[in-house]
């Protein structure tokens, strides 16, 4: 119904409610804070969890509280299927191809590559990613999509275990990509996002343009408890190809470009513009 991201301060925030969905449409916003699931508080409590409270099946309903700005808002969304567009790509002036990655699912590295494919069958020269508030999903994806402009053989990340075991993932693409490529970040760039940063900035692969990712640079495993609730497990770290942590430090891009909450120019993707000019 919505992509949510787990902020510092432990509030879970609404990133991007998906169009067409209830959430929608029931005037759910970017920015809202999701405070309590059917009565039941919220704020530190594991984002899966909470993402697992609010679905459900079809046809059911879930109560949401809300704080957006100074009100308290209550919601109830009746549950419904929803397909997300996870790709979402277009031409820009001066043949320069745009795509957004809402998220990094099953399907997406598969559908970033046939965006990618059909931009350049239209003539685009240079390229804009854009994984802005995207929380993040499958690794796989986020290092399949690094391929595509990554020589292969080249590291695109690094996992290491709590005992110090540490394990290489390169390219496995065969590529002979010159094409010029922004890749735009912010805070709310987590986890597999910040593995596709980390592979193509460490690379020199594209230009990072933007503000300092969000800084989850762990895999964790949840294990339900006999008497109830759920353990989070972190299981393993990731690090850049570099290996500069990620993990509560969050990537820096080569340009910063912070975004006025307040204005309606998109001020990182007309920088992003500026430098494939």
């Amino acid at each position: 119904m919505f992509i949510c991201q787990q902020i510092k301060t432990g509030n879970i925030i609404v990133i991007n409610p998906i169009d067409g969905s209830p959430a929608a449409e029931q005037g759910i916003q970017s920015g809202d804070i999701i405070t309590k699931v059917d009565g039941e508080p919220c704020k530190g409590e594991d984002i899966t969890l909470v993402s697992n409270k609010i679905k459900g099946e079809e046809g059911t309903t879930v109560d949401l509280e809300l704080i957006r700005g100074e009100q308290t808002i209550e919601k109830t969304i009746t549950r419904r299927k929803v397909v997300i567009q996870d790709v979402i790509s277009k031409v820009l002036d001066n043949n320069i191809g745009y795509i957004q990655l809402i998220s990094f699912d099953e399907m997406s590295s598969e559908n970033f590559e046939k965006a990618y494919n059909d931009l350049k069958s239209k003539g685009i020269k240079k390229l804009i990613i854009d994984i802005r508030d995207n929380g993040g999903g499958i690794v796989s994806d986020a290092t399949d999509i690094a391929g595509l402009f990554v020589p292969k053989g080249n590291t695109l990340m690094i996992t290491e275990d709590k005992n110090g075991n540490k394990q290489v993932t390169k390219s496995e693409r065969d590529n002979n990509n010159t094409m010029k490529v922004v890749l735009l970040v912010n805070g709310n760039s987590a986890s597999a996002s910040e593995i596709l940063t980390g592979a193509l900035k460490d690379n020199k692969a594209a230009t990072i343009v933007g503000e300092t990712t969000f800084g989850k640079g762990v895999m964790q495993e949840i294990f339900p408890i006999e008497t109830g609730g759920a353990m989070k497990i972190t299981i393993q770290e990731f690090k850049t190809p570099n290996g500069d942590t990620i993990n509560k430090v969050g990537i820096k891009p080569d340009v910063e470009v912070l975004q006025p909450a307040d204005s309606k120019e998109d001020a990182q993707l007309n920088k992003a513009i500026e430098l494939l000019k």
